[in-house]
């Protein structure tokens, strides 16, 4: 299980936010870490693996793995239409 992924004060007014864990980028990414980090999901039944499973094949067929680098490459104006094209298109799908 991720480390330093849970504070119970306002991370806003400390340095604690320097010591949290970095969120996953892209759905492929959060793909993988449901992958390594699914007996911890399933432990006690929580979730079953065929819920994990799915999840996780709907987080790859979003096909994102690079694109932060992609959005960070464009020119402001170009990564703002981007990023618009990308949230209307997906808003609808699940």
């Amino acid at each position: 299980m991720q480390k330093n992924t849970y504070v119970q004060e306002n991370i806003h007014n400390s340095d604690k936010y320097k010591d949290l864990a970095e969120l996953a980028t892209s759905c492929a990414e959060s793909a993988d870490i449901l992958v390594k980090e699914r007996e911890l999901y399933q432990r006690e039944d929580i979730f079953p693996p065929l819920v994990i499973d799915e999840v996780k094949k709907i987080l790859q067929n979003e096909t994102d793995r690079n694109l932060e680098k992609r959005l960070k490459a464009l020119p402001e104006e170009d990564k703002i239409k981007e990023s618009r094209r990308i949230m209307h298109s997906k808003i609808h799908t699940h």
